[in-house]
């Protein structure tokens, strides 16, 4: 069932592209075409979505318009990301990515090194998630693109993270942070925060981590991020759980339970509270 905004960008889209096709203006046609395949992916009608994404793709290439062929084979990796099939959405971003290599797309070539890092993460392949997390960096540094330069160390940290490769980690991690306080980057301090703490917490160093994540919570906060401020409490619960103070534990998770409510992510609720039974059984 196609509802609210999505149901109107749809109906608006489709008029365009009956418009854009009469004229004929590719341009238009394209834009349109793009548009009905976010709505379709947003209502998760995905193949829908994809064939829109074709469609947009086979239209730029008939016309010679590489650089927005790269967009539309871009937005297909994202659909096929969102659907599960990774094995696709590689496909498709790789395909972008030589697009946007032969229009001169640099920043559009970096950032299909990131989202084919994140497949590679996705499938626990993180060596090679790193090497494309890594390939990106010094396009973004050519650009002078520090937005660019703090996510991609932020995925890079996560990635040593996840081999255990603490030290290293820490460097990209506390690199991201510091580029993202300077530039007041606010979206991505969390994210860095977070990934810091989790460090220190898989250290056993909780004294570390609480700062962390406080500021997490506290950025997030500032921003209206509920989500992000569940989160960060979840983590401030979980170090006060481990250490003993189950009261201040159970009060902190009480309240991400209630911002997890609000924001619709009954998984993270049910997360919270198996860790909340952990800590009583432990």
């Amino acid at each position: 069932i196609i509802t609210g905004e999505n149901e109107q960008g749809i109906t608006y889209a489709v008029a365009g592209l009956a418009l854009a096709e009469k004229l004929p203006h590719v341009f238009e046609q394209s834009r349109a075409l793009n548009t009905l395949g976010t709505a379709y992916i947003n209502l998760k009608q995905y193949d829908e979505g994809i064939n829109y994404f074709e469609r947009a793709a086979m239209l730029n290439k008939n016309h010679g318009n590489i650089g927005l062929m790269g967009r539309a084979y871009a937005n297909k990796g994202v659909a096929y990301s969102r659907q599960g099939n990774t094995g696709k959405a590689l496909e498709s971003y790789q395909a972008a990515q030589q697009a946007w290599l032969d229009s001169g797309d640099k920043k559009g070539v970096a950032a299909m090194y990131s989202e084919i890092g994140f497949i590679y993460g996705s499938r626990n392949l993180m060596e090679d998630a790193i090497r494309n997390f890594e390939a990106s960096l010094p396009i973004y540094e050519e650009l002078n693109d520090k937005k660019g330069i703090a996510r991609n160390c932020n995925n890079i940290g996560r990635a040593y993270q996840q081999l255990g490769e603490y030290p290293k980690a820490l460097e990209y991690l506390e690199r991201s942070l510091k580029l993202s306080e300077e530039i007041g980057y606010t979206q991505n301090i969390p994210n860095a925060c977070t990934n810091i703490g989790v460090i220190y917490s898989l250290q056993g160093q909780p004294q570390k981590a609480i700062p962390y994540y406080e500021k997490a919570f506290n950025i997030s906060e500032k921003a209206g991020d509920k989500k992000g401020m569940a989160y960060a409490l979840k983590n401030i619960a979980a170090v006060y759980g481990n250490t003993g103070n189950m009261d201040t534990s159970l009060a902190i998770n009480l309240r991400a339970i209630s911002l997890f409510e609000e924001t619709g992510e009954r998984l993270q609720v049910a997360d919270v509270y198996n860790n909340m039974g952990a800590n009583y059984r432990s």
